[in-house]
């Protein structure tokens, strides 16, 4: 089974990479946060749902599920680190990288990926899953898909009506609306 994936094409110099150069990345240490986070929502092109369990296996839980409260600790610092980096404006808003916007819908659903120890891509089925393994915030997911399926819509009718961007300018809002 092959991985592509753009984020490990920067380390690997190639968009499809096999699971052993993979497997190599992470057992030297060079994995970051954000590369951790890749193989939790992983989609293979080619391969079995074999090529899944061993990702899993070999990769996923090792370096994620074993220790899933420092893999949270890195996700809620990197989700600080970048809204200190985005910032705020009342002229426009980063629909995906600030506060509130599309990555920290993803973070919220990572951490609970790793709490879980889920294996999914972000999706309605995603959210449907976690609802049942976490029952007692059933009513705050479903929230958060519909937030989720609102900000995703919003973004691509204004890359569709304005610009091919993920900062919104509020002036140009309304094509969207």
């Amino acid at each position: 089974g092959t991985i592509p994936q753009y984020r490990f094409a920067d380390h690997f110099g190639e968009f499809v990479i096999r699971l052993s150069q993979l497997e190599e990345f992470f057992r030297c240490g060079l994995a970051d946060v954000v590369d951790l986070a890749q193989l939790i929502g992983l989609r293979l092109v080619v391969g079995s749902s074999r090529m899944t369990a061993s990702v899993s296996e070999q990769i996923v839980h090792p370096y994620i599920f074993h220790d899933a409260n420092e893999f949270i600790r890195k996700i809620m610092g990197d989700m600080h680190e970048r809204h200190e980096f985005t910032g705020f404006s009342d002229q426009w808003v980063d629909i995906k990288e600030g506060m509130g916007g599309l990555r920290d819908v993803e973070q919220v659903l990572l951490v609970l990926n790793a709490r879980y120890q889920v294996m999914e891509p972000v999706t309605l089925k995603l959210f449907e899953m976690l609802s049942v393994l976490a029952e007692e915030h059933a009513g705050e997911l479903e929230i958060l898909a519909r937030q989720h399926a609102f900000l995703r819509e919003v973004r691509d009718l204004y890359r569709i009506t304005v610009a091919a961007t993920d900062t919104i300018q509020l002036e140009y809002l309304d094509p969207v609306a």
